[in-house]
């Protein structure tokens, strides 16, 4: 429905990773969308990611859009957060061409309550312990991203040195976000699918 209120006129910004990719290229043929354009953090595409450092602050970002390089900053932890600022850049170069101006933006871009914002707390024993608040948002892409930051995330030393040799078993998130009822599936991340969630006990 959204390409039938496109027209002719309007340009599509896709996802080239998106597994049905190419079936929403046709679909937007087929409502009359003449121009398709894409991002991509690993193919070709028209917004491209050229270089990324991940923290738990957020990324510093080298990325080539419509052809210009742009380096920026995105204030949110995750390659997701990355992979979704191309797209804004994107955006932003096929409705204004003012890349620059969105870029320095995004610098200030933080996750809002309860989809994904690194809290600390401290206990009354003085020791302190981070979480990912991702309570708003459960479902499997979301939680995917989430266990992708946790696996990103660097340990105080003495917590890392305690870590050594653990391995995480497994990662389960049950969602209902279809309603009461539905159950859309289980989120099972190993060991192996996450490298860097070898110091998660469990």
């Amino acid at each position: 429905k959204i390409f039938q209120g496109m027209g002719d006129k309007g340009v599509c910004v896709l996802g080239r990773g998106n597994p049905h990719y190419a079936r929403l290229v046709a679909a937007a043929k087929k409502c009359g969308v003449k121009k398709t354009l894409s991002f991509s953090d690993k193919d070709k595409a028209d917004a491209m990611l050229r270089g990324r450092t991940l923290s738990e602050e957020g990324s510093a970002v080298q990325a080539l859009i419509g052809g210009q390089k742009v380096a920026y900053t995105v204030g949110a932890p995750g390659a997701h957060h990355v992979e979704n600022s191309l797209a804004a850049l994107l955006t932003s170069y096929v409705a204004s061409g003012k890349i620059a101006e969105c870029a320095a933006a995004l610098a200030h871009y933080t996750p809002s309550k309860g989809r994904g914002v690194l809290q600390t707390v401290t206990l009354s024993s003085g020791g302190q312990f981070k979480f990912f608040d991702e309570s708003a948002n459960a479902s499997l892409v979301s939680v995917r991203a989430t266990i992708s930051v946790l696996a990103e995330t660097s340990l105080p030393e003495e917590a890392a040195d305690h870590a050594q040799g653990l391995g995480v078993r497994r990662v389960e998130g049950d969602t209902h976000e279809g309603g009461q009822g539905h159950r859309e599936g289980v989120v099972h991340a190993e060991g192996r699918d996450y490298p860097g969630l070898g110091h998660v006990e469990r």
